[in-house]
């Protein structure tokens, strides 16, 4: 018996993008169990309604929306400029430990009370195209700053202080590499 997530389960209007886009399981089953920087900051197997009817049908305009953007987010490459580069959910690619996928290269967040692994893997593939050095850098920035009740490191931050962390780096870098406030 396989402990792998099983993508028969997920809804039948998710599979198919997943099927779509995506050449293989562990590819698919990565992008559910990533967390989703530009939308939720979590996972999209915790957030399924836009593609269940009846969960959707009273915010079908917002479901479409999330369905497109999130097609979009399947066809992410590491490398955007590069019309052959990979997808950030290649199984050659590091991944961040999780059971319910065949991962063998991965990666753990330098900084465990800030960042969770798959927060570091999320913020590492799609604002820094795979460049852990580069995330790195500009993340102990934001671990090592003083804040009102002392720096980032040396806290453990709740679930909430995360994706808000999160959500400003991520509108901060998108602002700075594009021009466009978020």
């Amino acid at each position: 018996m396989s402990n792998l997530l099983d993508l028969g389960n997920l809804p039948a209007a998710l599979q198919a993008p997943l099927v779509r886009l995506l050449p293989c399981n562990e590819s698919r089953r990565r992008a559910v169990l990533a967390p989703w920087l530009a939308v939720f900051g979590e996972p999209v197997i915790d957030h399924t309604w836009p593609w269940e009817p009846l969960k959707r049908f009273w915010r079908e305009a917002d479901a479409a929306q999330v369905r497109a953007r999130f097609e979009a987010y399947l066809c992410r490459t590491l490398h955007p400029g590069e019309a052959r580069s990979l997808s950030i959910f290649d199984p050659g690619l590091p991944f961040f430990p999780c059971a319910l996928t065949q991962a063998t290269h991965t990666w753990r967040s330098p900084w465990p009370g800030v960042f969770t692994n798959a927060e570091y893997w999320a913020i590492t593939m799609q604002l820094f195209n795979g460049d852990p050095a580069h995330a790195d850098e500009l993340l102990q920035g934001w671990v090592l700053r003083e804040g009102p009740h002392g720096r980032l490191i040396d806290k453990q931050l709740s679930p909430s202080e995360r994706r808000h962390l999160i959500a400003e780096i991520w509108d901060i870098e998108i602002e700075r590499r594009t021009g466009y406030c978020v």
